[in-house]
């Protein structure tokens, strides 16, 4: 869930006192970096209620960064999140964040 106000906002939901390095480093590894680079203000753009000028993908970004500013020592996903439907390696670069393991298949 996003809430009304910039990206960085957003973000530091997870952690408030996050560097901008640290929230350079969770958008990176969430996949978010390239979108928010591409926008006209970066991490000062607004986002609107529920981050509603933003696509599915790049508000699941989002929001996978922030829960990645928390640094949870495990973070379990269900399915292949949006970021990473081409490649599994981004769930392993959460590597400062969480531990990463992948499920067999069903």
């Amino acid at each position: 869930m996003l809430f009304v106000g910039t990206i960085r906002e957003n973000l530091l939901y997870g952690n408030a006192d996050a560097s901008d390095e640290r929230l350079d480093e969770v958008a990176a590894d969430a996949h978010a970096d390239i979108f928010i680079r591409d926008l006209a203000k970066g991490y000062g753009e607004l986002v609107g209620e529920r981050g509603i000028t933003l696509s599915a993908g790049q508000r699941q970004s989002l929001a996978i960064a922030r829960v990645m500013l928390e640094r949870p020592r495990v973070l379990i996903l269900e399915g292949r999140p949006a970021p990473w439907t081409r490649s599994r390696s981004g769930l392993c670069r959460m590597r400062s964040s969480a531990s990463c393991r992948t499920a067999p298949p069903a």
